[in-house]
């Protein structure tokens, strides 16, 4: 997120003697340190092979809901919600203790102009925080409260796509099923992670 901060004050008269300035010589030297003028750093990591049995994993899901305004295109909105929970190794089903349990609100508007050629439609999906605490989750693409996000839908792969960071780039981020006018989705991995000791018991 990006804050502008606009400071207003007394307009100064112009100084009128300007300070000296450094200009390109363009002469097109190239100026390059001797090698023995500085050291170079050494890599001090201790050269052993991944752990491929971790200790702590952590299991991350995340389901959710489109209602759409129409059951086929042209769609101009939807509605819907989005949860995502997450818990480090094995969780108590009697007393189920989430790390990580954050529900949202979901509005979208249709998005006509984009560069997902394989989408049946694309919207602009808002995000709004009804419960939990987004920034408890290890997951670092969890939406923040307010943030907007090109999604679109493929009927031919079952997806749901998304323009990851306005880059252009679609990225598979929902395995879905549409049914009449709503969509449902789903998406679970698993994270290995190294969990601090407290010292305590």
């Amino acid at each position: 997120m990006v804050i502008a901060m606009l400071l207003t004050g007394c307009k100064q008269a112009p100084d009128p003697t300007p300070p000296a300035t450094t200009t390109d010589s363009e002469t097109g030297d190239v100026h390059i340190l001797p090698r023995d003028s500085y050291p170079l750093p050494t890599d001090s990591a201790p050269d052993v092979p991944p752990n491929l049995s971790p200790s702590h994993w952590v299991t991350l899901e995340q389901t959710g809901t489109w209602l759409l305004s129409s059951s086929s295109p042209p769609i101009s909105s939807m509605s819907g919600d989005l949860r995502i929970r997450e818990y480090v190794d094995d969780l108590d089903t009697a007393v189920p203790n989430y790390d990580c349990d954050v529900t949202y609100a979901l509005t979208g508007s249709e998005v006509t102009q984009h560069t997902c050629g394989a989408c049946d439609f694309v919207f602009a999906v808002e995000h709004y925080v009804q419960s939990g605490t987004p920034g408890d989750c290890h997951d670092p693409d969890v939406p923040l409260d307010g943030s907007v996000w090109n999604m679109g839908f493929d009927s031919g792969t079952r997806t749901i796509y998304r323009n990851y960071g306005g880059t252009g780039l679609w990225l598979p981020w929902y395995d879905a099923t549409k049914s009449g006018a709503t969509v449902t989705f789903d998406w679970t991995a698993l994270l290995a992670i190294e969990v601090e000791d407290s010292g305590m018991m």
